[in-house]
């Protein structure tokens, strides 16, 4: 558990290190390397939440960890699906309206993980030592996390999609790069961090985040 810890700690404070990289030198257009920042910021609190989480040793502390990555993650998505469209497509009427659409929803969602009483972790069927193979949850409230997730990644990956028919070839091969890589890192992550949540298997949610890093390291760095 404590190597776990730490390597969730170190996979933070990576993710903000690259988030700052990027906004002080990426040559990124100005407002896409500040959705990045915030791609980032996600990732380093989502693994920040997991890696109090994993520390564990009672319901309220499961509960409130478990809020601050589940916000970190809704979060996470629709910001990548801003980032797409702020570096891959033009700016139009249509993006201007999906980027304030999203920042709507994701203010009214992150509010209500915020504020719905135990929002996924069931803290009244929690036992101590917590065994971290059999959480109990909401399973209403984490199919609406899922979907809400899971919607916003597709979004992400059409927007890419798009991009790479409309591009030149440099251009293509470039947003091509970035899908691939970013759908092959998401498989472990589909698999660890909502797959198996949704049966109370939570032993491998730390999974997501390394592979995530790992992806924004070989492209930005």
């Amino acid at each position: 558990m404590m190597i776990r810890a730490l390597v969730l700690g170190l996979v933070a404070l990576m993710a903000l290190i690259l988030g700052v990289l990027v906004l002080k030198k990426s040559k990124r257009r100005h407002d896409a390397k500040h959705w990045f920042f915030l791609v980032c910021l996600c990732l380093a609190v989502w693994s920040a939440g997991l890696e109090v989480f994993s520390l564990a040793d009672n319901g309220v502390v499961l509960d409130t960890a478990s809020r601050w990555f589940y916000v970190a993650s809704a979060v996470f998505c629709p910001a990548l699906a801003i980032f797409t469209t702020k570096s891959f497509l033009p700016s139009t009427k249509s993006t201007k309206s999906f980027i304030c659409a999203s920042s709507i929803l994701i203010t009214i969602f992150s509010l209500y993980i915020i504020l719905v009483p135990e929002f996924i972790i069931n803290t009244s069927e929690i036992v101590t030592p917590v065994d971290f193979s059999r959480i109990p949850i909401h399973a209403v409230n984490y199919v609406i996390f899922a979907t809400f997730f899971s919607v916003f990644f597709l979004i992400s990956m059409c927007f890419g999609y798009i991009a790479w028919r409309k591009s030149d070839p440099v251009r293509r091969k470039q947003v091509a790069i970035y899908m691939i890589g970013l759908l092959i890192c998401s498989i472990p992550g589909f698999v660890v961090d909502l797959f198996l949540p949704a049966l109370g298997d939570y032993r491998y949610i730390w999974i997501g985040p390394i592979a995530t890093i790992i992806f924004f390291i070989c492209n930005y760095v």
